[in-house]
C-alpha cells in the first residue's frame, strides 16, 4: 500500500497497548460505577459516535455488543461521511469519530488551529468493492479499466467485454472516505466523470441493483446479493481477486483503506470514548470485525482444541 502504510502502522501501535490495558480499565471502572451516579466512566454514560457510512454496520454491531456487556453505557451511532464525522467531533457533537480513511493533512491542521488534540486508532482494514448490476456479464476488471469507467474515458461496457450498454457511475459524495480512496488509489488523483451521486452506501446499492449499466463503489460491510462485486487486479497480469477479507489480508486486493477511530484528548477527553475504543481493539471487538467480513487490525487469538490424546 506504499508510503501511506508506514503512517498507518504508526497509528496502529496504540491499539496494541490499549488492547492489553483493557482488563485493567474494566476493573478500575467497575469500582467507580455506582459510587458516583451520573459520572461518565469508561463503562458507563452516553457516547455519540459520528461514523462514516462504510463503517456503520460494523459500529452498530460493536455498540450492541458493548451495551450488552455494560448496560450502564449507551452508544449512539450517528451515520455521516468521513469529513462530517470529524466535523461533529471537532464541534463537540460526538465523543468519537470513525472514518473510512486516515485523517487528512488539512483536517489535522484544522484541529491544531482549533486547539484540539486527537488520538487515532486503526480498528479494521476494509476494501472498496467495485459493484455492478447482477445482469452485467463483466466479472473481472483491472484498476485502469475501473478508472476508465469512473472517469468517463470508457462510455460503453463493450469496451471492457460487456454488452453495448452506456456506463453509469454511481458515486458517494466528495466528503466520503470511499470517494477519496477511489480518487487516490484508482484515479491516481484524477477526477470522476459525470455520474449519479448518493448520500449513502444503501443508496448506491439500490441504484446499481436497478440500473443495468451502473458501476458503484462500496465498503465490504455493505456487500450482499443485491449487486455483483467484480474481481479486481492491479493490471492484466492478475491475479483477479474478489473483495474478501482473505484477499485483503494477503495484500492481493488492490483497493484497501483503514477504518480509523479518533478521540479528543484535549480540551475534553471522554472516558467512555476511551473505554469503547479499548473494546473495539480488544479480542472481543476484533472478532466482531472478522465476523463482519472485514480484516481485523490485530488477528484475534483462538484456542486450538486437538482431538485424540
Amino acid at each position: 500500500m506504499g508510503a501511506a502504510d508506514g503512517r498507518l502502522c504508526r497509528l496502529r501501535r496504540p491499539c496494541r497497548w490499549l488492547g492489553r490495558l483493557w482488563p485493567r480499565v474494566a476493573v478500575a471502572a467497575a469500582l467507580v460505577v455506582g459510587c458516583e451516579p451520573g459520572l461518565e466512566t469508561p463503562l458507563s454514560g452516553h457516547l455519540k459516535v459520528a461514523c462514516a457510512d462504510s463503517a456503520v454496520p460494523l459500529l452498530q454491531r460493536q455498540a450492541r455488543a458493548f451495551q450488552a456487556l455494560y448496560p450502564a453505557a449507551r452508544i449512539e451511532v450517528l451515520a455521516t461521511d468521513s469529513r462530517g464525522a470529524l466535523a461533529r467531533l471537532f464541534g463537540g457533537e460526538a465523543g468519537l469519530a470513525v472514518l473510512a480513511r486516515p485523517i487528512a493533512d488539512d483536517e489535522q491542521a484544522a484541529a491544531q488551529a482549533a486547539g484540539v488534540s486527537l488520538r487515532g486508532f486503526r480498528i479494521a482494514i476494509d476494501a472498496v468493492a467495485i459493484v455492478v448490476n447482477p445482469g452485467n456479464v463483466v466479472d473481472s476488471l483491472t484498476v485502469d479499466e475501473v478508472a476508465g469507467l469512473l472517469s468517463g474515458r470508457v462510455v460503453s461496457w463493450r469496451t471492457v467485454g460487456g454488452a453495448d450498454l452506456p456506463v453509469t457511475p454511481v458515486l458517494r459524495g466528495r466528503d466520503s472516505g470511499t470517494y477519496e480512496t477511489v480518487r487516490s488509489q484508482v484515479l491516481q488523483g484524477g477526477e470522476f466523470g459525470r455520474g449519479q451521486y448518493c448520500v449513502s452506501s444503501s443508496e448506491v446499492l439500490a441504484r446499481v441493483a436497478t440500473e443495468p449499466g451502473a458501476v458503484g463503489c462500496i465498503g465490504m460491510a455493505w456487500l450482499g446479493d443485491q449487486v455483483k462485486a467484480v474481481r479486481l487486479a492491479q493490471d492484466s497480469a492478475g491475479p483477479f481477486v474478489p473483495p474478501r477479507a482473505a484477499e485483503v489480508f494477503a495484500n492481493r486486493y488492490p483497493v484497501c483503506r483503514p477504518l480509523m477511530a479518533y478521540e479528543v484528548l484535549t480540551p475534553a477527553e471522554s472516558p467512555l470514548a476511551s473505554g469503547f475504543i479499548s473494546f473495539l481493539t480488544s479480542t472481543k471487538g476484533q472478532i466482531i470485525v472478522e465476523s463482519q467480513g472485514l480484516v481485523p487490525d490485530t488477528v484475534p487469538e483462538r484456542p486450538v482444541v486437538l482431538s485424540g490424546e
